[in-house]
């Protein structure tokens, strides 16, 4: 907890199990996900183990995969139904998915950790693949990426991101450079994260991965060129003078001109050139809408706001209240020299108890993140 390189935790890798075909598992040893409180139960088990953590490390993220398989709930079917298990494909009673990807349960069943506070620490963080790791039912066609979306990304993992239930991050996606249908799922896969600013890990560095190989040449220390020239788009960085935005606020991804740190980026390029997340809309990353009096509603959120002068917690004083002041709070509470000029810290204090401390870096993050829909009045 006082280790602030690692900022979260996976709690499992690639929960699994599926009952649906020869030989299949017992109830009792596949990975579920209901509101049962039985040990195979991965939802009930990811929560309890959540918890743990968080009553170690508070600001920790707590990484969520998927399971494999999901009944078809919608037509009554649930883990325990007897004598289905064995129905042929066309008459299936579940949803297969890769190892750690089905999240369909966050929908009937989502983690819930007890609190808003700790509920804002999660990230669901589903595994995908293409055809050369398992030829799935999905790449059967001519697949684009709204077929894949109709046939499996977006009731399996992707409507989290678009209803803003939590954040996402796929925690491993990659695969062989085949100039085939490996190759195009690996740049649908990868424009759809760029377009919707989804958070991702690829697999692997390493080349000696059977399923997919690596970024790394056989010798281990030259860069496979091709593959990555297709990842290396995904990687965040300014839009128009291409330098690689590190996630650590002080310190840049390596030495020379080519990586800035987090808070050189929000206070030096954001406003004024943008990135390639959210097709490089400038100063607009990360920001939630301005707070306006009165309660509105626009689709499923509401928020609450004054005049931009007056914006509880726009430190800033650009109007929104973003990433850029949860920066300053923490360079504050950091105890870091931090410029005044042009600022307001009083608009930090969004509790409204008097002073600035944790408990307005907690809030912060919980509407930044949009597990609450604004500061308390």
């Amino acid at each position: 907890s006082n280790d602030d390189t690692i900022i979260g935790y996976d709690l499992k890798n690639e929960p699994h199990g599926k009952r649906g075909y020869s030989g299949n598992k017992c109830p009792e040893d596949i990975a579920k996900w209901d509101n049962s409180t039985d040990q195979n139960n991965w939802a009930y088990s990811a929560t309890e183990c959540g918890n743990s953590i968080l009553d170690v490390n508070p600001n920790a993220l707590i990484f969520i995969e998927g399971v494999e398989q999901y009944p078809k709930t919608e037509k009554g079917y649930t883990y325990d139904t007897a004598d289905i298990w064995q129905a042929p494909a066309d008459q299936s009673p579940w949803y297969g998915a890769w190892w750690g990807g089905n999240l369909r349960g966050v929908k009937d069943y989502p983690i819930n950790f007890g609190s808003s506070s700790r509920n804002s620490q999660i990230v669901y963080s589903p595994h995908d693949y293409g055809p050369s790791v398992y030829n799935q039912t999905w790449f059967d066609k001519d697949f684009t990426t709204q077929t894949l979306l109709d046939d499996y990304w977006y009731d399996t993992w992707a409507y989290i991101n678009d209803q803003n239930i939590a954040p996402l991050l796929i925690g491993e996606w990659g695969g062989h450079m085949d100039g085939g249908k490996n190759q195009k799922w690996m740049e649908l896969l990868r424009d759809y994260m760029i377009n919707n600013h989804i958070n991702h890990t690829f697999w692997c560095l390493n080349p000696n991965s059977g399923d997919t190989g690596g970024l790394l040449g056989y010798d281990f220390s030259t860069w496979d060129d091709d593959k990555y020239s297709l990842f290396e788009p995904s990687l965040w960085q300014t839009q128009e003078s291409g330098k690689y935005i590190s996630l650590d606020h002080k310190r840049a991804l390596g030495t020379g001109s080519t990586s800035i740190s987090l808070s050189d980026y929000y206070s030096s390029y954001d406003a004024s050139e943008g990135s390639n997340i959210d097709g490089g809309s400038k100063g607009s990353h990360g920001d939630t809408k301005p707070i306006q009096s009165g309660t509105t509603s626009a689709g499923t959120t509401t928020t609450t706001t004054t005049t931009p002068e007056t914006v509880v917690g726009d430190i800033t004083l650009d109007g929104t209240v973003n990433v850029k002041d949860m920066i300053l709070l923490i360079q504050y509470l950091s105890g870091e020299k931090v410029d005044s000029k042009g600022k307001d810290f009083k608009a930090g204090d969004v509790n409204g108890d008097g002073t600035l401390n944790g408990l307005d870096l907690a809030l912060y993050r919980q509407v930044l993140s949009k597990a609450i829909s604004g500061f308390p009045s």
